[in-house]
């Protein structure tokens, strides 16, 4: 059992027996839940004892309890929208999907306490392919990349980040946010932004995202030097380690986002392979010739996405369209 307890409250008891069974159920949290079902019951708990993370209703939380409770305190609130009031405490939407309630949550929790795996990685695709192509190509094999399967468990993040995206019309903004929102409150607040970000973040039967960039000042701001520490800072959040990175052609050094991921794939076609050669021979007369270790290049063969697809995970079918060698990475 773990040694990290998470305590609920609320005075729905209703709710917080369900919330409570739920989270005791997910075996991917590192937390004992413990219910209370009154009030008097919580304080004279907190007397003694302080719990790594305390969920209570809004409407239940009183002076009493933040006298005796000065840890991780989180709000269960009944509307959407801010995570804190007037007093600072941050809170999460209680009748939310279940996984996005469990993210926002994650996304608050301490790093000390995910027991998710430590090591990130980050797969990067670029290419000079249009980028309608290149970025469906991207997405299929954020979902192969991922778990590979149908079940949801071990998605990857997938970010996407040209200027334009086609993408965006399968890929809505969570709470009107987009990436740039996701980047500026890791800039405000690097160690706590994983809550915000969370709420910010989307999910498909494919994979977890971050709505596209909207506006290409926002794209063009980016410091590759960010990267490393938002990337982790979201993946954290969410509990996976698996980053898919859709360089796109936003940036006007796309290899400087290169260092950044630890395999980047090179989708290539006839018309492109000369392109993708030149860019080899940039890489050494500029003395980057160390990052050619990171590069894979593969055959494009072109797929078309069908109306609906980012919907439900691929079956067969799409499947093939997937490049071969990019195929066999699940």
């Amino acid at each position: 059992m773990s040694t990290h307890v998470l305590a609920v409250f609320d005075r729905d008891q209703e709710y917080s027996a369900r919330l409570a069974g739920a989270l005791s159920a997910r075996r991917d949290l590192p937390f004992y839940v413990k219910l209370f079902t009154g009030r008097e019951e919580l304080c004279r708990y907190l007397q003694s004892e302080s719990p790594e993370i305390l969920l209570v209703g809004a409407d239940s939380c009183g002076d009493d309890i933040r006298h005796l409770y000065s840890g991780n305190l989180l709000l269960l609130r009944d509307e959407p929208g801010g995570c804190a009031g007037e007093d600072e405490v941050p809170g999460i939407f209680k009748y939310q999907s279940f996984s996005g309630f469990v993210r926002q949550l994650t996304g608050y929790c301490s790093q000390k306490l995910l027991s998710g795996p430590e090591v990130m990685h980050v797969f990067g695709f670029y290419s000079f392919l249009p980028a309608a192509s290149a970025s469906c190509l991207a997405a299929l094999c954020a979902w192969r990349l991922g778990a590979g399967d149908d079940s949801g468990r071990g998605k990857a993040l997938f970010l996407n980040l040209d200027e334009f995206s086609c993408l965006l019309p399968m890929l809505p903004q969570v709470l009107g946010k987009t990436i740039s929102d996701a980047i500026y409150a890791y800039r405000r607040d690097e160690s706590g932004c994983g809550g915000d970000i969370a709420k910010m973040t989307g999910e498909n039967a494919w994979f977890w995202y971050l709505a596209p960039f909207v506006c290409a000042e926002d794209c063009a701001q980016m410091q590759p030097a960010e990267f490393p520490g938002f990337l982790r800072a979201t993946a954290l959040a969410l509990g996976t380690a698996t980053v898919v990175l859709d360089i796109g052609q936003a940036c006007p050094r796309a290899w400087d986002l290169f260092p950044v991921c630890d395999t980047v794939f090179i989708a290539e076609d006839e018309s492109s392979s000369g392109r993708v050669d030149a860019l080899a021979e940039y890489l050494v007369a500029s003395g980057r010739e160390a990052l050619l270790s990171r590069l894979v290049r593969i055959p494009f063969s072109t797929c078309h996405l069908p109306d609906g697809c980012f919907a439900q995970p691929p079956g067969a079918d799409l499947r093939r369209r997937i490049p071969g060698q990019v195929a066999g990475l699940g």
